[in-house]
Order: C-alpha cells, then sequence, then structure tokens
C-alpha cells in the first residue's frame, strides 16, 4: 500500500491536481508532501484504518503458523497455512474485476467485514482434529487480501490526487515495513502469552476498523466510481485482460514493470541463499537470521522514509532504477564473510526494494485510468509474483549444487541487468 508527488515533466499526461483532489482545500497547505497527505481529514481516517488493518495482518501471519504446529506437532501442517493463504491470493485477476466494476468504497468496506468474519472463525478451533479449519480459513484470507490490495491501489489516486501519489504509497510502505518489523513478533508474543484467542479477535477487531473507516470517507472515495468501464463490450476475455494489456500497451508502465519483474526472479533465488549467507558465510545459528531480516526492514523503514522524495526528484523510473541499483549492490555485499558488511548489505538492501516499489506501484496508478486500476494493480502483482515463486523453487533446487556465492553472482547479475535496462535511452 505506497507514495509522493511528482510535478514536473511526467505529469503532464495526467493534469494538475487541485487542492481538493490533495484533500487540502481547507486551511494554507503544508510544505512538504508527507504533511500534505496527513492534513485532510479523510486522509488520516484512511491511512489509519489502513495502518490498523496491517497491524492485525501481519500479527496474525506469523502466529497462524506458529500455532497450527503447536497444535499438531508438524511443520508441514504448519507451512500449510501459509500455502492456502498464496493459493488464495492466486485469485487476485479475477476479483480486481469486482474493483473495477462495483462501488469500491462499498465493496472495500464488505470485504473488511467478511475478512472479520472469516478470520473469527479459527476459534472454533481448539485441538489436532480441528486445525484442518486454518486451511480454508487461510485460502479465504488470501482472497481478501489479494482484493484488498487492488482495491487499496485503486483508491490511492482518487483520495490523495496525482500530485500526492507518491507521497502516499510512502507513507503505506513505511506503515507497512514497520508494521513486518514490529506485528510478527508481537502476534508471536501475545500468542505465547495468552493464546490464539486473543491474537484471532485482534485481527478481526482490525479489518472492522479498516470497514469502519472506509464507510467514514465513502462520500469522498465515490468519485472512484464515477467512470465506468466499457471493456465489457469485448467479452469476458476482454473484461479480464484488460489490465494486463494495458500494462503491456503503454511502454513507461511495461519498461519498469518488466524490469522489476526480472529482478524479482533473482531476488526470488535470494530466499534459500539469505539462509547460507547466514549458516556457511557467518557460521551462525538459524535463529541469527532474524536479526538480518530485522536489519532488512529496517532498510525498509527508512527507504519508505525517503522514498517520496525520491520519486519527486527523479521520476518514478529513475527511482526504480536507482532501487535495482542499490539492491543489486547489496546482494554483492552478502558475499563478503563479515558480519557488519553483511548488515549493511540487508539495510541497504531493504531500502532499495521499498524504493522499487514506491516507483512501480506511483507510476502504475498515475498512468492508469481510474476503471481499469483494480486490474492493471492486480496483473501487475501478477507478473511480480509468479517470477518470485519461480525463483525460490528454483533457488531451493540447485543451491545445493552451485553453492550460495555462484547464486548471489546471479542474482546480482539479473537484478544489474534490470538496472540497466532502465537507464538504456528509449524513443519513448
Amino acid at each position: 500500500m505506497s507514495v509522493e508527488m511528482r510535478k514536473a515533466k511526467e505529469q503532464t499526461t495526467a493534469g494538475p491536481s487541485t487542492s481538493a483532489d490533495a484533500g487540502t482545500a481547507a486551511g494554507p497547505t503544508p510544505r512538504t508532501p508527507a504533511r500534505r497527505v496527513f492534513a485532510d481529514r479523510d486522509a488520516r481516517l484512511y491511512l489509519g484504518g489502513q495502518i490498523t488493518s496491517m497491524i492485525g495482518d501481519s500479527s496474525l501471519w506469523l502466529a497462524i503458523g506458529i500455532w497450527v504446529k503447536s497444535l499438531t506437532g508438524s511443520s508441514s501442517a504448519a507451512a500449510l497455512t501459509w500455502f492456502a493463504f498464496i493459493l488464495g491470493g492466486l485469485t487476485g485477476p479475477f476479483t480486481s474485476v469486482l474493483v473495477d466494476r462495483l462501488p469500491l468504497a462499498r465493496l472495500l468496506v464488505v470485504t473488511n467485514l467478511a475478512s472479520a468474519a472469516d478470520v473469527l472463525v479459527l476459534l472454533f478451533v481448539h485441538d489436532k482434529g480441528q486445525a484442518w479449519i486454518a486451511y480454508p480459513v487461510m485460502f479465504g484470507y488470501g482472497v481478501s487480501y489479494a482484493l484488498l490490495n487492488a482495491g487499496t491501489s485503486a483508491l490511492v489516486k482518487p483520495m490523495f490526487g496525482t500530485e500526492l501519489l507518491a507521497a502516499a504509497n510512502a507513507t503505506l510502505a513505511t506503515a507497512k515495513q514497520s508494521m513486518n518489523l514490529i506485528a510478527p513478533l508481537l502476534g508471536a508474543g501475545a500468542l505465547a502469552a495468552v493464546g490464539a484467542g486473543p491474537v484471532i479477535v485482534a485481527d478481526a477487531l482490525s479489518f472492522v476498523v479498516a470497514a469502519g473507516a472506509l464507510w467514514l470517507v465513502r462520500a469522498r472515495l465515490g468519485r472512484a466510481d464515477a467512470h465506468r468501464d466499457d471493456t465489457r463490450r469485448g467479452g469476458a476475455w476482454a473484461v479480464l485482460s484488460a489490465g494486463m494489456r494495458h500494462i503491456l500497451g503503454t511502454p513507461a508502465i511495461r519498461r519498469v514493470v518488466l524490469a522489476v519483474s526480472v529482478a524479482i526472479l533473482g531476488l526470488g533465488f535470494l530466499e534459500p541463499a539469505e539462509f547460507s549467507v547466514n549458516s556457511q558465510g557467518l557460521h551462525r545459528a538459524p535463529e541469527f537470521m532474524g536479526w538480518l531480516f530485522g536489519f532488512q526492514g529496517a532498510g525498509s523503514l527508512l527507504g519508505g522514509l525517503f522514498a517520496a522524495r525520491a520519486v519527486h526528484a527523479l521520476g518514478e523510473w529513475r527511482t526504480a532504477a536507482a532501487g535495482l541499483a542499490g539492491a543489486t549492490a547489496g546482494i554483492a555485499l552478502m558475499a563478503v564473510p563479515s558480519l557488519p558488511v553483511v548488515l549493511v548489505a540487508f539495510t541497504g538492501y531493504g531500502m532499495a526494494l521499498t524504493w522499487v516499489v514506491v516507483a512501480q506501484q506511483t507510476q502504475l496508478q498515475r498512468l492508469t485510468p481510474g476503471p481499469m486500476q483494480g486490474r492493471a494493480a492486480g496483473a501487475a502483482n501478477l507478473l511480480t509474483k509468479t517470477p518470485q515463486a519461480t525463483g525460490i523453487a528454483v533457488g531451493s533446487a540447485v543451491i545445493g549444487m552451485t553453492g550460495y556465492i555462484a547464486l548471489l553472482g546471479l542474482i546480482a547479475g539479473l537484478t544489474g541487468t534490470a538496472a540497466l535496462s532502465l537507464l538504456v535511452p528509449r524513443g519513448e
């Protein structure tokens, strides 16, 4: 969920954003984009609801696996909860059609409330024999996550206006990384201290809070429904493929999304390689991975704080290129068997990735018509998540044969190539 502003050359196609679009009609305009994002009551409500929902999501994500493991004694059973969630997320290209066809604010209110009801079903799980209930619940959780992700992306532009896209996206990215850093530990700690019930109820309440915030600003968000989509004339395939065709048919978007997809393939290889960096390079126990991921999360948080300024100063595709170049440097440094160097590498890598995410999402939102925002977000997610899953599977299979140093070299080569592809002049 992510943002900043970008006024200069590349915004000419989008047109100027009025003070109403930015939500700052009343009172003097604060100087910085970040302050302008929070200057409006509706914007504060919307962001507050989204951040509250993130806390619940992140807390439950780790806790559910630990809980199922404790009930069943099986690591495989625990891992299947995450698999069910991922499987539900694959419905994104289909559910994103709803984002573009139905009144958006109402759809997201209903989806948040349905998610709360879905999570509360876990309260009926008390022993090993009932643990299977977690799988359909997590599948539904994945479906709602995909729909809410597309819907949130579609709401950013009508809520904040073109000028503040990057600032809003950066704010959401910073909040998300903060929650990813803190909330899983809170969820696991709460699970150990008071059991699964309070964690489940807290997550359900976070969805209710998000739904309430959206309900309060539904009139403001009604502008997202002002123009309806006309792709239905081409039949079901035209409707489903509209987002993908828009991405591939818009040179600026295609260039960034495809570059990021190539990089994400490499970053999928990094998932298994990181564990070898820890065990073989640093000779640390598996538990030390928590520290490495903590530094990566801190870097992501830092990157979110400066991503909006980067987009404003460099533009979207240059910010993405800078992020990919930074990720390449971080990956290369992971090969150095020195703890300080590796900690710097993980921090820089986390910061760089946040720039890439904010830049890509801001560009996609800015250059996509309102009636196609949901499907474009779903298609972009498919184009990036599929290579990531492929990279994880292939990397896990080959790391034993190649060693982690060679794999890090391959990853750095892919991300570096992706960065260079964005810097090569094009006649677009």
